[in-house]
């Protein structure tokens, strides 16, 4: 269906096997091309149940190949979410994935726009704007002494990443670099196992999802 540009990456099992899931590479994009020229992998993941309850369910995702960020850009124009029916219907399958792939390259247009917009707003150290978007992600609430400790090394290291050569140390201070800095702390560096990191990296309805949604009407608005 997608005349070979589609790649098969990698293929597992769940739960002792009662969930199978694969991962198929689309190509990169690029985001500015003749400027930073940061390379985005596009991946399309497919997962599905043996018992015939869960169904065959397509998410579209992105790994920016420096880091291997998970990133989740909240696009009305464009769905990141496709469930099929379990068929052993060949044409069906093949109509499901032309559908896919279809909704794919939407999204990757949006992607695009989305990211170049970011990279519009500058963002240099000690900017007003840094602090905007890290109080928008993470807002201040009442809490324990050690909550307000752990909250204030949060936004740190989130000003350490940010810094660093994979973000604006390589791609300049700005919107673009800071949204990938809060992603890459919230996969990587989050306190909690990396198990349940990849699992809440991968659910949109997630409070990590909706954080990152945060960020990037935060940087942006």
């Amino acid at each position: 269906a997608s005349s070979g540009d589609a790649v098969m990456d990698t293929v597992g099992v769940l739960r002792g096997g009662a969930r199978f899931f694969a991962t198929i590479s689309l190509g990169a994009l690029v985001i500015d091309p003749v400027g930073i020229n940061d390379k985005i992998a596009r991946y399309l993941v497919v997962s599905s149940g043996h018992d015939g309850v869960w169904p065959i369910r397509y998410a579209i995702t992105d790994i920016r190949a420096v880091c291997n960020n998970t990133v989740i850009m909240g696009l009305k124009e464009a769905e990141r979410t496709f469930t099929a029916r379990h068929t052993r219907n060949v044409d069906t399958a093949l109509e499901d994935a032309q559908q896919v792939l279809k909704i794919s390259t939407a999204w990757a247009r949006q992607f695009e726009l989305q990211a170049e917009k970011m990279l519009r707003v500058k963002m240099p150290l000690g900017s007003s704007k840094i602090d905007e978007v890290l109080l928008k992600v993470f807002p201040e609430e009442k809490g324990t002494m050690r909550q307000k400790k752990n909250r204030d090394e949060t936004m740190t290291l989130i000003r350490s990443i940010y810094r660093n050569e994979k973000n604006a140390g390589g791609y300049g201070f700005n919107g673009w670099s800071m949204y990938n800095a809060i992603v890459e702390y919230l996969d990587h560096y989050r306190g909690t196992s990396a198990h349940e990191r990849a699992l809440a990296s991968m659910d949109e309805t997630s409070s990590v999802t909706q954080k990152k949604l945060i960020a990037q009407h935060a940087v942006v608005s």
